[in-house]
Formats: structure tokens, C-alpha cells, sequence
């Protein structure tokens, strides 16, 4: 998830909320209450790290993350007071859930038992990922604000995802900056396709009547832009 965010947003510093069970003593294993804390996981990203270098430093990180768990989330805020909006989570806007899935169902004598899957329509961050890790599979879902991300967006998120992905299984030392992204139809679209541009031209006129007959027709268009400069079509000729 954090290659992929670096990817979207060229962002080196990424910083990702996951939860903690809070029940890392003997004691609250069996105490009913909500123990759950947020933690926020941060790591600077270099493109030029292997997967197996960014997982040793995934790691790394995870660990001193929830060496301090017992910090509740509104007290980390409270220190580092950062800018607050109701629009938004403080700290992290992207979440991260992992899971290992137990296939066993509660045993009841004369009743069967099935898993469903937990339906809701709501989400707390901007962006969340969950991995349920099962026996022999990887289910990954995405949640997302309504407001800022189509359907279609988070299709191709998914897509690509599945891409880092198996590039990572295919290659874990590859440079994190080389694994793939694009499907191969996109990569057909943006490398082909939107760059199919060529156009015939009459053959008994010169560039410069070319760039007249242009000028004629769209002054005050935009024909060149260099370094933050821009030249109409009439300045142009």
C-alpha cells in the first residue's frame, strides 16, 4: 500500500494509520471492553530500495510503532497539534487493516453456521485498505470517501495494486521504482494509442503558411509554452 501511495502522489514520506487490538497483556484477553488504538505508521520511501529493503524497513518501523501503542492516538494528537478540520482525520487520512481469517464457525449443536461478510456503507478515512489473509488467498478491499474518488478510480487502484504486487512475487529485488504499475492495455493506451498523433499535411505548403493559416483561425490560442512561458498563435507569427 505504501509503494502504491508513493507512486499516486510521488510523496517520500508516507504515513498510514492501522489499529491496535490493545489487548497485548494476558489479563485483557478475555475482558469484554474496546481496547482498539490507532497507530500511525510512518516511513520515508527511497525508489531506489529493493522490496526486500523496503520490507526490513517496513518492519522496522511497525515494531517501533507498536512498542509505543499504549499512547492513545488523542494524546499523539494533542502534542503534535497539527492543522484540524472536520473534513478530514488528523495525523493519516489512509488507513491499513490486516487480518488473518480463521475458516472455523462457532459450533452449535442442531444449528449450522455460516461466515458473512461484515456489509457497510460508511468509512472513517479518506482512504483504507484491508488485507484478509486467508489459507491459500490474499482478499484485498478498498474503502473510500464518496467525495473524492469514483468507482472507476478505485478499479484501477485495485488493478494496479495487483500489479505492484505480482511484480514484488516476480521480482522482490527489483527497485521498487521499476515494478510495475500499468496493465498492459494501459500502457497500450498511453504508449500507443494517445501518442498516435500523426496527420497529413499538404505537401505544397511551408511550415511558416502553415502557422499562419493557424493564426488566422485561433489568435489568441496558445502555440508555445517553455518554462513557464507562453507565446500565442498571433505572437508566435
Amino acid at each position: 500500500s505504501q509503494v502504491l501511495l508513493w507512486r499516486y502522489t510521488g510523496q517520500t514520506d508516507i504515513v498510514i494509520g492501522t489499529a491496535a487490538a490493545g489487548r497485548d497483556r494476558p489479563e485483557l484477553q478475555k475482558l469484554v471492553g474496546f481496547f482498539v488504538n490507532m497507530l500511525a505508521l510512518r516511513l520515508e520511501i527511497d525508489g531506489q530500495w529493493s522490496f526486500r529493503e523496503l520490507l526490513r524497513r517496513v518492519k522496522a518501523a511497525a515494531l517501533e510503532t507498536y512498542a509505543n501503542q499504549d499512547l492513545p492516538f488523542e494524546r499523539l494528537v494533542q502534542e503534535l497539534q497539527p492543522v484540524r478540520s472536520a473534513g478530514y482525520n488528523p495525523v493519516f487520512q489512509v488507513a491499513l487493516q490486516h487480518e488473518r481469517v480463521e475458516e472455523s464457525v462457532l459450533p452449535l449443536a442442531g444449528v449450522s453456521a455460516t461466515l458473512l461478510p461484515a456489509q457497510t456503507a460508511t468509512t472513517k478515512f479518506d482512504l483504507s485498505f484491508a488485507y484478509f489473509e486467508r489459507a491459500d488467498q490474499l482478499e484485498i478491499g478498498l474503502g473510500y470517501r464518496l467525495d473524492l474518488f469514483e468507482p472507476a478510480t478505485l478499479r484501477r487502484m485495485v488493478g494496479h495494486l495487483r500489479q505492484l504486487i505480482e511484480g514484488v512475487v516476480a521480482s522482490p529485488e527489483q527497485r521498487i521504482a521499476d515494478l510495475p504499475l500499468l496493465s498492459a492495455p494501459e500502457r497500450q493506451q498511453l504508449l500507443a494509442d494517445w501518442n498516435s498523433t500523426q496527420a497529413a499535411h499538404p505537401s505544397d505548403v511551408l511550415l511558416h503558411q502553415l502557422l499562419e493559416r493557424q493564426a488566422a483561425k485561433t489568435p489568441d490560442a496558445t502555440a508555445v509554452v517553455c518554462e513557464g512561458a507562453t507565446l500565442s498563435y498571433r505572437e508566435l507569427d
